[in-house]
C-alpha cells in the first residue's frame, strides 16, 4: 500500500518534470522561430515607427544640427533593435538548452520505468 503511493507520487513527479521541460523546449523553439521570421521574412515588423518631430521654435540649434540629432536617434533605435533581437535569441536558446538537458536527464534516470510502463 505504501509502496504504491510512493510509486504514484514518483510517477506524478517525473511526468511533471517531463511536462515542464517540454514546455521550456517548446517556448524556446517558438522564440527562435519568431526571431527567424522577423529577421528573414517579415523585415517590416521590426522597423521603428517614426513620427515627424517638429523643431521646437525656442530651440537654439540650427536646422542641420537638428537633422543630425534625428539621425543619431534613428541610429540609436536601430542599435536597440539589434540588441533586443540578440537578447531574444539568447533567451530562446537558453530555454531550449535547459529544457533539453532536464528532459534527457530525467529520461535517463527513468528509462527503465518508462520502458516497463
Amino acid at each position: 500500500m505504501i509502496g504504491d503511493k510512493k510509486n504514484f507520487v514518483k510517477s506524478i513527479y517525473y511526468y511533471l518534470v517531463f511536462l515542464i521541460s517540454l514546455i521550456l523546449i517548446i517556448v524556446g523553439f517558438v522564440g527562435l522561430v519568431n526571431v527567424g521570421l522577423r529577421t528573414f521574412f517579415f523585415k517590416e515588423a521590426d522597423k521603428p515607427l517614426i513620427y515627424p518631430i517638429p523643431k521646437p521654435p525656442e530651440a537654439k540649434i540650427s536646422d542641420k544640427e537638428f537633422e543630425n540629432q534625428l539621425k543619431q536617434q534613428l541610429e540609436f533605435e536601430k542599435q536597440q533593435k539589434i540588441v533586443s533581437r540578440q537578447q531574444k535569441i539568447v533567451d530562446s536558446l537558453t530555454l531550449l538548452i535547459v529544457g533539453s538537458i532536464v528532459f534527457v536527464f530525467n529520461w535517463w534516470l527513468n528509462r527503465d520505468r518508462i520502458i516497463n510502463d
